[in-house]
């Protein structure tokens, strides 16, 4: 209700939602900072506090029990706000194995969240998506799909989504 910057929103949720014990008001308030980091912040205060809020989710990701609802909340936060390098080598390591956190089951829903964050960043292209869909290859895995080739950065990406959301005559 623009009560509260976005910069400083942020700092309260880095600051308190990791001792929030109600995992509700936990979900409610990465939803809310990750909607304030993609519309309410200007280009540079939005890079800054996208750093501060991944490592909070990398941090708490860490130490959230392991198979709890607090540790999948945090994990596609994490996919979320993930940006830097460092983010991305993670988000793929979890993805292939070759990194697993204790309790984190990556089943078809979190490997597709996964994926979306690479994608959007330009880091999961049209082979690496599509084998994904032979993993799971349903329904939701091909909507999933349809997601994660738009979220590409490229305008051939986004030329590719119109044309198939709006133009293909699929109804």
């Amino acid at each position: 209700d623009a009560e509260l910057p976005g910069r400083e929103f942020i700092e309260f949720v880095d600051r308190h939602a990791g001792t929030e014990s109600e995992i509700g008001v936990v979900q409610n308030l990465v939803q809310q900072a990750t909607i304030v980091l993609d519309l309410y912040l200007a280009t540079d205060a939005a890079r800054l506090a996208g750093e501060q809020a991944a490592a909070m989710a990398r941090r708490e990701l860490s130490a959230a029990s392991p198979g709890s609802d607090r540790q999948l909340i945090w994990a596609r936060a994490f996919a979320a706000m993930a940006n830097s390098e460092q983010d991305c080598v993670l988000l793929e390591a979890l993805l292939d194995g070759s990194q697993t956190i204790d309790g984190l089951r990556m089943d078809a829903d979190l490997r597709w969240t996964f994926l979306y964050a690479l994608a959007r960043v330009g880091r999961a292209d049209r082979t690496v998506l599509e084998t994904a869909l032979e993993r799971d290859a349903t329904a939701a895995g091909r909507r999933k799909l349809a997601g994660c080739l738009a979220a590409r950065p490229t305008a051939e990406a986004k030329q590719e989504a119109w044309t198939l959301a709006v133009e293909s005559g699929d109804q």
